[in-house]
């Protein structure tokens, strides 16, 4: 699964990777950015990719009476065939911004020992999303959540559960693609060679705690 994540990188950068149009204010840098929150997305409007804040946490269309969601995974195995996701899954795809993600291990004693995944380098990538909006009176309320696939060699140390990381042109095809298959081929775990993972302070567990220590080794 994906819990908590982070972006600590200048806006403008990550418009420069992604060359997406955002024109709000972006919230970061970000240490533990956590369910319920607004997150940094990137969608297709009229074949231009747009940043755009979403709150992360899933609602379908048809629930509208609900303004908070625990639906902050999809399988991707199943994503395309699940009712609250599968409209969206075809239709609204996007991509959320990342330039890494906690993953909490089970110890000894009933604790659990958090991790911070990242690239080699740091650098950042995006994670495969869907996302739903719908109005009621005068508001529009935007939700969307992180695809998951089973856990890669370095993962599977810690979780059997890992977000769909796409890097290069994969955004691209997540977001424009209408091919069915080639879009569940992007679900898969991502190369262990190109991640890395330091243990980190427990400070993370308070989504409270949002500051640049939390990802200090130990």
């Amino acid at each position: 699964m994906c819990g908590r994540f982070t972006l600590s990188e200048e806006v403008f950068i990550l418009q420069k990777t992604f060359e997406f149009y955002y024109h709000d204010e972006a919230d970061l840098p970000r240490y533990n950015i956590a369910p319920g929150q607004k997150i940094l997305t990137i969608v297709e409007e009229q074949g231009e990719k747009i940043g755009r804040k979403m709150t992360w946490g899933f609602i379908p269309p048809w629930a509208k009476a609900k303004r908070n969601s625990t639906l902050i995974n999809a399988r991707a195995e199943t994503a395309d065939e699940k009712p609250s996701f599968k409209h969206s899954f075809h239709t609204r795809r996007c991509l959320v911004l990342a330039d890494g993600f906690y993953e909490w291990k089970k110890i000894e004693g009933g604790k659990s020992q958090p991790f911070h995944f990242t690239l080699l380098e740091n650098k950042p990538f995006a994670m495969a999303g869907i996302w739903s909006e719908y109005r009621q009176g005068d508001e529009l309320f935007t939700s969307c959540c992180i695809l998951t696939t089973a856990a890669n060699e370095i993962m599977s140390s810690v979780h059997h559960r890992m977000p769909v990381m796409l890097t290069g042109n994969e955004g691209d095809k997540w977001m424009y693609s209408k091919d069915k298959q080639q879009l569940k081929s992007l679900c898969k775990p991502f190369q262990s060679e190109e991640m890395q993972m330091v243990k980190v302070s427990e400070l993370v567990n308070s989504v409270h705690n949002d500051y640049p220590e939390l990802l200090n080794s130990l």
